[in-house]
C-alpha cells in the first residue's frame, strides 16, 4: 500500500494516520498544515487505489488493511513515532476507515479475524448479494491467513489509537446506501463512477468533466432503458451494489464497523444538516455516548452538505481546525490549562435561522438535546405563532370554520 509521511520531527511525537481512496496529493497539503501543530501525519493510498496495488473492495475488510498499517508502522523503528499517540483524520470514506481500524483492533485482541464478517454474523448468515470481486468467504479467509497466527503472537502490542476524527461518515457502509429502507440508487450511481473512473492525477483533475458527462447520460439514458442493469450499460460503469437491504446479509456485514463504538476512543463526530450521512453520523454519536457517557465525544453539525465538506474551504477551515484542537487534546499536545479554555458543551448545532446560512451556533449537553423545549405553533395568516384567539389551546380550527 502506497505511503508517506509528513514529519514534524525527529523525536516521538503524535501520529496522524489518513487512509484515503482518493489520492494522497490533496492530503497533503492539509497535512503540511497539521505538521505545524505538532503532529506527524501518515497518509496511506487504500488497496487498488491509485498508488497502492492490490483489487479494491469498496468498503469490504477495510479492518484488516488498517491494522495491517499499524503493525507497519510499529515494526519500522522511525526515532518519530509514538505508538502511544496515534490518532486518525478524514472526510467521508476517510471516516470509515476510522472505524473500521478500530474494529479490527478490537476483533483482534476478543480473538476474531479483522476482515472476516462471518465472525459477526453466524453460521446461517444469508450469502451476499453484492457483485464485488473478492468479496466472499474465500477472500476474507484468505486475509486473516495473510496475518499469521504466529506473527500475532510474536509481534509487540499494536499501537493505540487515543482519539479519531470521522467527518461526515458512517460505521456501517449498510447505512450510505440506505434511507428508512429506501435504496439510494442515484448516490450509488455516482459513488460508482467515482470509484471506477477516477483513480489516477489525470482522471482526478477531468473529474468535474466526467461528472457532468455521467450526470447528462443519466438524465438521457434514464428514460430510454428498462432496470438499473441496462442504464449502468450505457453509462458505461460496473453494477457494484444491486438492491440488498438486508445489513445482516455477509455483503453488508463485510462492510459493518459499528462494533468499533464499543472500544472507541473519544471521537470528534461532524456532519451537516443536509449531509448524506447525517443519520449514520448521528447514530454513531448517540451510541458513543450510550456506551461512554455524553462527555467522551463531540459532536458537531453545521448548515452544510457532503460535497461541501471538501469543496468549500470555509468549511473545509472550520472541520479541519475544530478536528485538529480536539485531538490536540486527546494526544496531550497541549497542557490541561489550555484543555479547560477550550472546553465546551459536547454537541454544537447550527440553528438555522430564514435561511441555512443565517443562524447561530449553540451548544448544548447531548443529543438529542436535552435543553429543547417543544412548542405547538400553528399556522396563521402570514405567520407562525401559539395556539391562540381563534384557535383552541389543543390548536384545533374554531367553529367559525378558520384552520
Amino acid at each position: 500500500l502506497s505511503t508517506v509521511a509528513v514529519v514534524h520531527t525527529r523525536g516521538p511525537a503524535p501520529t496522524m494516520l489518513i487512509r484515503t481512496p482518493y489520492s494522497k496529493g490533496p492530503c497533503e497539503l492539509a497535512a503540511w498544515a497539521v505538521a505545524t501543530r505538532g503532529f506527524n501525519v501518515v497518509i496511506q493510498d487504500c488497496r487498488g487505489r491509485y498508488g497502492s496495488t492490490g483489487t479494491q473492495t469498496f468498503g469490504a475488510f477495510e479492518d484488516h488493511d488498517g491494522v495491517a498499517t499499524l503493525d507497519w508502522l510499529a515494526a519500522q523503528g522511525f526515532e518519530w513515532f509514538d505508538p502511544t499517540r496515534v490518532v486518525m483524520f478524514g472526510i467521508s470514506y476517510l471516516g470509515i476507515v476510522q472505524w473500521a481500524l478500530l474494529a479490527g483492533l478490537d476483533r483482534r485482541r476478543r480473538g476474531a479475524c479483522p476482515g472476516d464478517g462471518a465472525a459477526r454474523i453466524g453460521d446461517g448468515a444469508a450469502p451476499s448479494n453484492g457483485v464485488v470481486p473478492g468479496d466472499s468467504p474465500a477472500f476474507a479467509e484468505g486475509d486473516c491467513a495473510s496475518l499469521g497466527e504466529a506473527a500475532l503472537a510474536t509481534s509487540p502490542p499494536p499501537p493505540r489509537l487515543v482519539g479519531i476524527a470521522p467527518l461526515f461518515s458512517a460505521s456501517r457502509v449498510h447505512d450510505v446506501f440506505f434511507r428508512h429502507g429506501a435504496f439510494l440508487y442515484d448516490f450509488s450511481v455516482r459513488y460508482t463512477h467515482l470509484m471506477t473512473k477516477v483513480n489516477s492525477f489525470w482522471s482526478q483533475a477531468l473529474a468535474a468533466f466526467t461528472l457532468l458527462r455521467l450526470e447528462l447520460g443519466m438524465r438521457r439514458h434514464a428514460r430510454e432503458t428498462l432496470g438499473g442493469k441496462a442504464l449502468h450499460e450505457k453509462l458505461g460503469i460496473p453494477v457494484l451494489f444491486k438492491f440488498n437491504p438486508r445489513p445482516y446479509s455477509r455483503f453488508w456485514q463485510n462492510r459493518d464497523y459499528s462494533d468499533a463504538h464499543t472500544c472507541a476512543p473519544p471521537a470528534f463526530i461532524a456532519t451537516g444538516w443536509h449531509d448524506i450521512m447525517l443519520g449514520a453520523s448521528l447514530r454513531d454519536y448517540e451510541a458513543l455516548a450510550k456506551m461512554h457517557g455524553p462527555g467522551h465525544s463531540r459532536l458537531l453539525v453545521g448548515p452544510w452538505h457532503h460535497l461541501e465538506s471538501v469543496l468549500s474551504f470555509s468549511t473545509f477551515k472550520v472541520l479541519l481546525k475544530s478536528s485538529v484542537e480536539f485531538l490536540e487534546e486527546c494526544t496531550g499536545l497541549v497542557d490541561a490549562a489550555e484543555t479547560l479554555r477550550r472546553r465546551r458543551a459536547p454537541v454544537r448545532l447550527w440553528v438555522m435561522g430564514e435561511r441555512a446560512h443565517r443562524g447561530e451556533w449553540r451548544e448544548f449537553s447531548s443529543w438529542p438535546p436535552q435543553e429543547v423545549v417543544e412548542e405547538l405553533l400553528v399556522l396563521q395568516p402570514g405567520r407562525l405563532s401559539a395556539p391562540g384567539g381563534a384557535f383552541g389551546a389543543d390548536g384545533e380550527a374554531s367553529p367559525d370554520g378558520h384552520p
